[in-house]
């Protein structure tokens, strides 16, 4: 079992697109054979941080109402990547070894 780290970030420098540190929020998800979601995103936030120490795909969702699968956007484990999100929304995440 792996873990998905999910920073939320309100603002974003325009140039070189770095995130204004602190985050505003940190939220750690577990990576399973079955789906399993994030909390909501703040209302403010406009970019997430997401690193994962295991293999797993993601999917964003509207208002918990989705479920990743292991056919949705794959991460290999030890990866970092930056994503602009909307308020409200979440991560869904699954392992995919």
């Amino acid at each position: 079992m792996g873990t998905l780290y999910i920073s939320e970030f309100q603002t974003v420098q325009m140039y070189g697109q770095v995130a204004h540190a602190p985050s505003e929020r940190d939220q750690v998800v577990a990576i399973t054979d079955e789906s399993t979601m994030s909390q909501p995103f703040l209302e403010r936030p406009v970019l997430v941080l997401l690193h994962c120490d295991a293999a797993c795909s993601i999917r964003f969702v509207a208002h918990h109402d989705g479920k990743a699968t292991r056919s949705n956007m794959r991460m290999e484990a030890g990866q970092t990547m930056p994503y602009g999100v909307a308020p409200g929304h979440a991560i869904a995440v699954i392992s995919n070894p």
